[in-house]
């Protein structure tokens, strides 16, 4: 199942690096690993002591559980509905993609997205940010408050019988925050009956119409297109302007060379124009 769990190709194909080999190379067009994956899973989950009240669930074997969760969503035919504290706008780990992203190309390719935080999001203007962009611009996306977060925490595909799928997502912390927590596993049934099941529990948690808070006036959000070249002193020249005494930097990317000296030189050089830079303080993720 772990080699089921490819993370290099669509779950409706396969790859080299999965169930593809020389010597079945005539029956590539028929590969499809989902198909294999969804019958291992009903069997293994069968063999083994159910601890989670659901029909048919069970741990996914995978080496890297934020990716394979991010492929499940990514994959989504009609709808994904989700159950958490919060999510962030950092990419997401073995991808270049943060959450939002993902989010945003489900709601362009027309798939259904419910969304259900349990934060209220008040510090975050970032997050609050994209959130409204996507409330304004995709007719196909809800926002909603919920009380606690469910023992499951996604739902793809409802009511579709070949591709719905739940999932369970267990992390350290005692919230889940996507892109943030550490998960220490998934779980997940595709059985009709666990689907129904987890539908039931879902059911009972509480939830109403999520207000986004006002953004802040004094904070400026700056989108950047894909692909789009531009520099620290075209984004944010005009703020060091004017003289500056100190300078606060938090930037989780100063990880290399590079980043150091062009990304972060950058922002000195603008605040010494003036000549009456006296302190410094960086915060990055290392």
């Amino acid at each position: 199942m772990r080699i089921l769990n490819c993370t290099d190709c669509s779950p409706d194909t396969s790859c080299y690096r999965c169930i593809r080999d020389y010597n079945n190379q005539i029956y590539h067009s028929q590969l499809k690993r989902e198909q294999a994956l969804k019958y291992l899973e009903l069997v293994y989950s069968a063999s083994q002591t159910n601890n989670y009240s659901v029909q048919s669930a069970g741990i996914i074997f995978t080496s890297n559980p934020d990716y394979w969760l991010l492929q499940q969503v990514q994959n989504a035919k009609q709808s994904v509905s989700i159950w958490v504290d919060s999510l962030t706008v950092e990419p997401i780990s073995g991808s270049q993609y943060d959450w939002l992203d993902i989010l945003q190309d489900c709601l362009r390719r027309g798939v259904k997205i419910n969304l259900n935080l349990q934060s209220s999001l008040e510090e975050d203007w970032v997050l609050v940010h994209y959130l409204r962009h996507l409330l304004n611009r995709y007719p196909n996306v809800t926002l909603e408050k919920i009380e606690q977060i469910p023992t499951w925490n996604i739902l793809i595909d409802d009511g579709d019988d070949y591709s719905a799928r739940a999932i369970r997502i267990n992390v350290e912390q005692k919230t889940i925050c996507l892109g943030e927590s550490l998960i220490q596993n998934v779980v997940s049934t595709t059985h009709p009956e666990g689907l129904r099941q987890v539908k039931m529990q879902l059911a009972q948690i509480k939830n109403q119409l999520f207000i986004l808070p006002s953004e802040n006036s004094d904070n400026q959000v700056i989108s950047i297109n894909q692909g789009q070249i531009t520099s620290e002193r075209e984004l944010f020249g005009d703020y060091f302007q004017k003289p500056i005494s100190s300078l606060w930097i938090n930037d989780p990317y100063l990880t290399n060379r590079y980043r150091i000296v062009e990304r972060l030189g950058a922002y000195l050089d603008m605040a010494d124009g003036t000549g009456r830079l006296q302190s410094i303080t960086v915060a990055c993720a290392r």
